[in-house]
């Protein structure tokens, strides 16, 4: 799966875990745009990616259905 977080969502949605449409709809398409490569090598390209709050959204929302679903994965128990 790699970097494929549409993938890894999908997955995740396909044993138990609930996520936002707009959660689920967010991590395809990041995965789509190849965003994680554009903020990586290609800076100039900045424009086109996702919106700060939008990302930080989607991560809230991952890490606190994560942190419900499954025991010890609380981001308070994990380090930085």
């Amino acid at each position: 799966m790699q970097h494929d977080l549409g993938a890894r969502a999908a997955l995740a949605t396909s044993s138990g875990l609930v996520l936002r449409r707009g959660t689920s709809k967010h991590l395809r398409d990041l995965s789509d745009r190849r965003e994680y490569l554009v903020t990586r090598y290609d800076t100039l390209m900045g424009p086109s990616l996702s919106q700060l709050n939008r990302l930080t959204a989607t991560l809230a929302d991952v890490s606190a259905k994560v942190s419900r679903a499954v025991p010890g994965a609380s981001p308070s128990t994990q380090k930085a």
